[in-house]
């Protein structure tokens, strides 16, 4: 059987999923938003900087460089805690022509060294020429801006460090939150999911159960939903496979499991009144009325049933319908409710196989001090009313008709130990069975003489061809 996840560990693996696809979308506007807002706060920043620093510097004509050229490197002052007044990596003042004036260069953060390796601070005005035109090229996290003012320019490039680094704690934070949030999703994703799954399971598990003929199973009905439903069905499944089961089992007591399976698959239809070419089998005890009168009624029951179970597992070994019994007596019939073309066949060895079993019972029950017994077994073969008889309460399957009285009137005039049979079921056989012809009788009800045979044998090439 194929390995399967269950229904609750599923359930919990989406939930997970939709939580951390939740809080990584939601991070990632949330850092990007964050990211945007910081760059655009300094975006604003520079451009106040740059608009005042203009007006208070290039108002004035003709333009004082030299004051221009302080208020540049004052941008670059630390104030009392050490930190920069601004994250700027260059500062440059340009004149109408284009020319650089005035300028100030973190060369630290621009990678600008001179020969020796250390950063410059105060470049050419070439070097800032290359710079401010593109030909120097700046890092992905330097922006730059420009201000123009009266046909002045200043342009600003700032650093983006501190936003980066704002930016990586905040998706530190994001990513220790949302581990926390996930492990407490998991952990209310699983439990979720097993309450959630927890009738489904136990559905599952009873079903299981039926799969292996326990059809006793039944699942609590929790809730009004769908799975609610869905355990009210079942139940409903199971019980009618339960009163499916008990009429198996009751059918099975009455045919055997081949004929059994037939039956129910035919259903009611196969059971209607109907006429029938029909084998009917009597059994009695000979002589078992005073025997029986000797006996505690236990020893009684106790004899009859081992009798009656000898009997009846040769019936069924030969696919014979159990009719019913009377007293002592085994009434058996072949060809009906299904059809069985070889049932007058079926039926003789049947009775042979009878009789060799109740010389073999008769061995224990003579072990055991009980009395032995002696069964005649009569046939015949004839067309009958053949269906369910009885009322809407109790009913029966059986056959009615001349021939099963004959079957019975044969049954009553044969010696133990023998099997005879009618006219009609010898006709159908004479050329397989070895019989021996007995003196005609008139049976009672009838004015007519009947011929009646008894069976010796079925020879051993006939047996080998069934």
């Amino acid at each position: 059987m194929r390995a399967r996840l269950p229904l609750w560990l599923k359930f919990s693996l989406v939930t997970s999923a939709l939580v951390v696809a939740t809080m990584g979308v939601s991070a990632w506007f949330s850092v990007r938003g964050a990211i945007r807002a910081k760059r655009s706060d300094n975006g604003k920043h520079f451009e106040s900087l740059g608009l005042t620093l203009a007006t208070s510097t290039l108002s004035a004509e003709p333009v004082d460089w030299k004051l221009v050229d302080a208020a540049i490197q004052n941008c670059f002052v630390e104030d009392v805690g050490g930190t920069p007044v601004a994250p700027i990596v260059y500062l440059a003042a340009f004149d109408k022509d284009g020319t650089p004036r005035a300028w100030r260069v973190d060369g630290a953060e621009l990678g600008l060294v001179d020969d020796a390796g250390a950063p410059v601070t105060n470049p050419t005005a070439q070097q800032v020429r290359q710079i401010t035109a593109g030909e120097e090229s700046l890092r992905s996290d330097i922006d730059t801006m420009q201000v123009e003012y009266q046909g002045y320019r200043l342009e600003i490039a700032y650093s983006l460090r501190p936003v980066m680094e704002e930016t990586r704690r905040l998706i530190e934070l994001n990513i220790a939150i949302a581990a926390g949030l996930l492990v407490l999703g998991v952990g209310a994703s699983v439990g979720l999911g097993k309450w959630v799954t927890r009738p489904v399971a136990a559905l599952s598990r009873a079903m299981e159960k039926v799969a292996e003929m326990d059809f006793k199973q039944k699942v609590d009905v929790v809730s009004s939903d769908e799975i609610g439903y869905l355990a009210g069905q079942f139940n409903e499944m199971a019980s009618r496979l339960e009163q499916g089961e008990r009429a198996r089992n009751l059918v099975s007591k009455l045919v055997s499991r081949q004929v059994a399976a037939q039956l129910l698959a035919r259903g009611e239809e196969g059971i209607r009144g109907e006429r029938r070419m029909v084998t009917i089998l009597f059994a009695d005890i000979r002589g078992f009325t005073p025997t029986a009168e000797k006996m505690q009624p236990e020893d009684l029951c106790a004899l009859l049933n081992d009798y009656f179970t000898e009997m009846v597992e040769v019936v069924f070994k030969y696919d014979g319908i159990l009719d019913k019994f009377i007293g002592d007596a085994i009434m058996a019939i072949w060809n009906a409710p299904i059809d069985q073309p070889d049932g007058p066949l079926r039926a003789v060895r049947a009775a042979l196989e009878m009789q060799r079993g109740i010389a073999m019972l008769n061995v224990r029950f003579k072990s055991q001090g009980r009395p032995p017994i002696g069964v005649g077994i009569g046939i015949s073969t004839g067309e009958v009313v053949a269906g369910k008889m009885g009322s809407s309460r109790k009913w029966e399957y059986t056959v009615i008709g001349d021939h099963v009285n004959l079957a019975q009137r044969i049954e009553s005039k044969t010696e133990a130990g023998q099997v005879r049979i009618s006219e009609s079921t010898y006709q159908l056989l004479k050329d397989r069975v070895e019989v021996q012809a007995l003196d005609p009788f008139v049976p009672k009800g009838k004015s007519q003489a009947v011929n009646v045979y008894r069976v010796l044998g079925i020879p051993l090439e006939n047996i080998k061809a069934l």
